[in-house]
């Protein structure tokens, strides 16, 4: 059982942790994840295609021609004319690499593919390895090395973790900053405020002026609304749209993260495997084309537009609570249209027919 605290820091009653703060942490699935945000994230960038090659640079290799390097001892590159004395032509390298002005020997490319896969179980393995070590007052003082002291009065008086009743309320910066003073984390927003750096380098330039500390995250409800306000080490996210990049910025866990009662809420049906979905949320509509019609008639099939978040196990269940039938085996695929298709084979002693004309189909 965790407290929870009004808006005044009253503790008004106290509600169930959900299991996954219970979770075991799983620090090189947490990496693996985050490089792979990363990655997939990164900008494409690169030189000039022609960077370094468009020089007249063209020598000829043939005797009796206009600048010909022939009898001359020198290397077959490309070359420019730098001077002329005398009839002799003074050549430099051009184009090459390592030669002035040349090109890159392998320079960036922006057509270079950074995207990295990652399996669902895996980033959803990461997320609640995160949520776990919010709570936990090792790798918080881990990642808040220097700034902890501003914090250890916070945990000392409310725990961890911290769960405010009805935060979505509030909607304005004055509302959060005298809310930070009842939770006596006013002093860690000062601290983040006070050591914001300019960025050394061409950074500056590039939407990255200033480094500061990402500081306090706050959880709010699925359905509420973020609040429009900017404060220096403060940031928002909604329950059902966090990832790593939120949770762990840097691939670091144990950020410090003030959740509302609601989002507690919302985050029992988040993120965890043993979730199951209603029935009527799995199958989204039956499909009737000519190739489903054989499909009806020579295998006993029924095929099903489901929910993309919908396993096998979930599909079967919908069917038979359903339609009353038993199912003997379920294949899915996305089709082209990016929808999931659940081709659904029933028992012998039930027939596919039945299904289509109870919903009026055939």
């Amino acid at each position: 059982m965790i407290p929870v605290y009004d808006k005044e820091g009253n503790k008004i009653k106290e509600i169930e942790l959900p299991e996954h703060f219970k979770y075991e942490i799983r620090e090189d699935i947490v990496y693996k994840v985050f490089r792979a945000y990363m990655l997939s994230h990164r900008v494409p960038y690169g030189s000039y295609k022609y960077a370094g090659m468009e020089a007249s640079a063209w020598t000829s290799k043939r005797r009796y021609t206009y600048r010909s390097s022939y009898k001359r001892g020198i290397s077959r590159v490309p070359r420019s004319i730098f001077a002329k004395i005398a009839g002799n032509f003074v050549w430099i390298t051009r184009v090459i690499p390592g030669s002035v002005k040349g090109r890159r020997a392998h320079p960036p490319k922006p057509e270079k593919d950074w995207y990295r896969k990652i399996n669902k179980k895996e980033k959803r393995l990461a997320i609640l390895s995160a949520i776990s070590a919010s709570s936990n007052l090792d790798y918080i003082k881990n990642r808040y090395t220097k700034s902890f002291i501003y914090l250890s009065e916070a945990i000392n008086t409310f725990g961890l973790p911290i769960v405010i009743s009805n935060l979505e309320e509030l909607k304005k910066a004055k509302e959060y900053r005298d809310l930070f003073n009842k939770l006596k984390i006013i002093n860690f927003i000062e601290y983040v405020k006070e050591n914001k750096k300019q960025r050394a380098g061409k950074g500056k330039m590039r939407n990255r002026r200033i480094k500061k500390y990402r500081g306090i995250l706050f959880v709010l409800s699925s359905d509420s609304q973020l609040p429009k306000v900017s404060i220096d080490g403060v940031e928002f996210s909604k329950v059902d749209q966090l990832n790593i990049e939120k949770l762990a910025p840097g691939g670091k866990l144990g950020r410090f993260i003030i959740w509302s009662e609601k989002a507690i809420e919302d985050l029992r049906n988040l993120y965890i495997w043993n979730y199951k979905m209603d029935v009527k949320d799995v199958i989204l509509y039956a499909e009737l084309t000519e190739k489903d019609m054989y499909l009806l008639d020579k295998y006993n099939k029924v095929v099903f537009i489901v929910n993309r978040s919908s396993t096998k196990k979930d599909i079967k269940e919908a069917v038979e609570k359903l339609f009353n039938v038993k199912v003997k085996k379920v294949n899915t695929l996305i089709d082209y249209k990016g929808r999931k298709k659940a081709y659904v084979t029933l028992e012998k002693e039930y027939k596919a027919q039945d299904i289509l004309s109870k919903l009026g189909l055939i």
